[in-house]
């Protein structure tokens, strides 16, 4: 979601300086617009709806949307630059089909995209109802099915070409047979995004291409089409080519501006938050590499043909940030695995599922940057390793030191009963069943609905995924004993901060 606001800013920067742009996307002098406002404001709403449980008809819904926009228009803090178009849409929701209301519908139902449960639910009910324009033409019908489903798609680990395909023939019969390209209908408006996306290689290619594909309104499309590429590639670094580069770097991490972070911090942590707690793969932009193009060529590894089990295959896939410890990583892009080393590229293969519980590697290649004394079996091995303590982040009592238990026996005091309990029950689950932590993620997610307001709100600001899949356990375990304890209960231990 944020990558929206990132490719708005960026195109604020566009047009007042090119060489800014193309050096580091955004400076401090880039100002948002109406569609880095709305997708704030669909978060916001979502975000309350989905924690309160509130329920409203469609009206409803969308009028707690437009006086949310609204009242960020009025902060005195705000340094936007809002059409018109928005401004009368905030004022009175008259709705007017123009390109900026359509930009900005399109941006509501890419923040619906990331809460959905799947791909295949496509979106809550909560945010089906918050995005509903008033018009309901052919095109908003079509864009409430593909927009949402799109980013959900994407975010959770689809290529682009599977993508493309389960969007449906609908879709790639516009692609294939409708005259698109020049127009600012909202298909014509998203069919230009999705293109500027499919075209590019990482985050900043695919800003690079909105702005070049649509001089007439670069704000929209770069809007759009980050909030799409985010989906697949992250944002977290803007990758410079080396002809843009005045001093040499090639890299740039990518931080909102400290202006836009202090007017809106709750909801864009809320955002962060929600994006981090979705989040299935490591990121290519995430990855300290670059993304010049590169040669790969076969290699021969005994890696070739190598079974995993599915909560290897997954710690494969979900990734790390590497560090002086862990200086091996995997990033997933477009279907393939990546391995790297800080600003190398040094290989990649695929992972196919051949059964259940059974995954292979496949098209093990090497990378023209894998120095001599490397070989891909060396990369593989060293990244493969520390997928395997990984998950160790989720744990909050049970605590290890270089990827071993801390203590042999329990080192809580007998006047701190929870903490004494919970550290047992982490024990038993790292003995048990560390090797289903992906089981035990999947089912912990069906019972976030147990939670209370409070908590289902606080949850994905404060603690990993994985943690919340080690609480459920917690509580599974303690059922089975007779014991009363409910999940909220658990869940405000864990939220409370740690002496």
């Amino acid at each position: 979601m944020i990558a929206g606001i990132l490719g708005d800013l960026a195109a604020s920067t566009w047009l007042r300086d090119k060489s800014v742009f193309y050096r580091q996307l955004f400076d401090g002098e880039a100002t948002m617009s109406e569609y880095s406002l709305s997708t704030i404001a669909a978060a916001a709403a979502l975000d309350n709806a989905e924690s309160t449980g509130a329920d409203c008809d469609n009206d409803g819904a969308r009028e707690r949307t437009r006086r949310i926009f609204s009242s960020y228009i009025s902060l005195p803090q705000c340094r936007a630059d809002v059409s018109d178009d928005a401004r009368q849409w905030a004022d009175d929701f008259a709705f007017r089909r123009t390109p900026a209301s359509s930009g900005m519908l399109l941006m509501r139902l890419a923040v619906a995209g990331w809460y959905s449960d799947s791909a295949d639910d496509g979106t809550s009910r909560a945010s089906q109802q918050m995005m509903i324009d008033r018009s309901w033409d052919k095109e908003e019908g079509y864009a409430r099915i593909f927009m949402p489903k799109m980013i959900a798609l994407l975010r959770t680990g689809h290529t682009k070409d599977e993508t493309y395909t389960a969007l449906g023939e609908i879709f790639r019969g516009i692609r294939r047979n409708w005259d698109w390209r020049g127009g600012e209908s909202t298909l014509c408006l998203l069919m230009r995004a999705w293109d500027c996306f499919y075209r590019a290689f990482d985050f900043g290619s695919a800003i690079h291409n909105a702005v070049r594909n649509c001089p007439e309104n670069p704000r929209l499309m770069a809007s759009l089409t980050a909030m799409i590429a985010g989906a697949m590639y992250g944002h977290g670094i803007y990758y410079i080519k080396e002809k843009y580069s005045t001093d040499g770097e090639t890299r740039r991490p990518l931080y909102l501006p400290d202006e836009t972070h202090k007017a809106y911090r709750e909801e864009i942590n809320v955002m962060a938050s929600r994006s981090k707690w979705q989040n299935i793969f490591f990121a290519k932009n995430n990855a300290l590499t670059n993304v010049e193009r590169h040669l790969f060529k076969s290699v021969k590894s005994r890696y070739d043909g190598f079974t995993l089990t599915d909560e290897e295959a997954r710690r494969i896939i979900k990734g790390f940030y590497t560090d002086w410890e862990a200086r091996f990583g995997f990033y997933l892009d477009n279907g393939r695995i990546y391995i790297y080393r800080s600003h190398y590229l040094l290989g990649r293969f695929r992972l196919n599922h051949i059964a259940a519980n059974r995954w292979t590697i496949t098209d093990t290649q090497a990378s023209d940057e894998m120095p001599d004394m490397l070989d891909f079996d060396k990369c593989f091995k060293c990244a493969f390793a520390i997928t395997l303590i990984a998950p160790q982040r989720g744990f909050r009592y049970y605590r290890f030191s270089w990827g071993t238990p801390a203590d042999s026996s329990n080192p809580y005091p007998e006047n701190q009963p929870n903490k004494r309990r919970y550290w047992d029950y982490e024990h038993d689950f790292y003995i048990n069943e560390y090797s289903r932590f992906g089981y035990w993620l999947g089912e912990s997610a069906k019972a976030l609905k147990d939670l209370s307001e409070h908590n289902r709100a606080r949850l994905p600001i404060i603690i990993e995924r994985e943690t919340f899949a080690i609480i459920y356990y917690i509580h599974t375990r303690m059922k089975a004993t007779g014991s009363t304890a409910d999940i909220n209960a658990i869940a405000d231990d864990y939220l409370l901060p740690e002496n």
